[in-house]
C-alpha cells in the first residue's frame, strides 16, 4: 500500500517489543514497508494518574508526527490493572481514562490531522489488579476502583462512536480466550510469538480493508 509511509504507535508493554520475539510492530514495518515510530511504554497507562503515562508523551510536540499515515493508540488494560477512574465522554479530567483518552485526541488530530487513528481494545488478562489481593480474569474481576476490564472495554467502544475513530477488537477478533490463554500468552498477560501471529492478521485485515487507506 504506496499510501503508508509512517506509523506511530502509543501504547504500553503489549505494543512494545519486548514480548513473543519483538511483538506486531516488526509485522507492520515488513507488511507495508514503512517507517515505524514506537512510544510504548511497559506498564505504562493513558491516563496521568498511571506511571509513565501515554499523555504525558503526547503533550510534547516532538512525539507527534504531522506526515503520520496510521496512528495506533492501544490502552486500557493497564488502567484496570492500575484501577483508573473511567469518567465521561468529553471530560477534561485528564486523570481518568475517558478524560486522558479526550486529550489524547484532540492532542494527535491537532498535529497529524491527516492520520487514520486506530484504537485498539484489551485482549485477555488474568492476574490480580494493584492492591487486590486475588487474581481472576479481568474481563470479570474488579479492580481496586470498582471496574472490570469489561467496563474499559464498553468506554473504547463508546468513544470510538463518540469522537469518530475506527476501532479495532483484538479481544473479539484475535480469538485469545480462557480456553486457550496459556498457548497464546506467555504469562497470562503478555502475548508469545504464536499469540501475536494472531494479534496482527486481526491488525493487517483492519488496516488493509480501512477506505481512507486504499484512496
Amino acid at each position: 500500500m504506496d499510501t503508508i509511509k509512517k506509523i506511530i504507535i502509543y501504547g504500553d508493554s503489549i505494543s512494545t517489543t519486548e514480548y513473543g520475539g519483538g511483538g506486531y510492530e516488526a509485522y507492520l514495518r515488513e507488511r507495508f514497508d514503512a517507517e515505524v515510530i514506537n512510544y510504548s511504554v511497559s506498564a505504562s497507562g493513558l491516563s496521568l494518574g498511571t506511571p509513565n503515562n501515554t499523555l504525558s508523551i503526547l503533550e510534547k510536540d516532538k512525539n507527534l508526527h504531522a506526515d503520520a499515515d496510521i496512528i495506533i493508540l492501544w490502552h486500557g488494560t493497564n488502567e484496570w490493572y492500575w484501577g483508573s477512574e473511567i469518567g465521561r465522554l468529553g471530560s477534561k479530567d485528564r486523570n481518568t481514562f475517558l478524560g486522558a483518552l479526550d486529550r489524547a485526541v484532540e492532542r494527535i488530530r491537532e498535529k497529524s490531522p491527516d492520520a487514520v487513528l486506530f484504537m485498539l481494545t484489551p485482549i485477555y488478562r488474568y492476574q490480580a489488579p494493584d492492591e487486590c489481593a486475588h487474581a481472576g480474569r479481568a474481563y470479570e474481576t474488579a479492580n481496586k476502583a470498582g471496574y472490570t476490564l469489561m467496563d474499559y472495554y464498553n468506554a473504547i467502544r463508546e468513544a470510538s462512536v463518540y469522537y469518530g475513530f475506527p476501532l479495532i477488537d483484538t479481544r473479539v477478533l484475535a480469538g485469545i480466550h480462557e480456553g486457550n490463554h496459556e498457548k497464546y500468552l506467555k504469562d497470562d498477560v503478555h502475548p508469545n510469538e504464536e499469540g501475536y501471529q494472531r494479534i496482527w492478521k486481526v491488525i493487517e485485515r483492519e488496516i488493509v480493508n480501512n477506505p481512507l487507506l486504499n484512496a
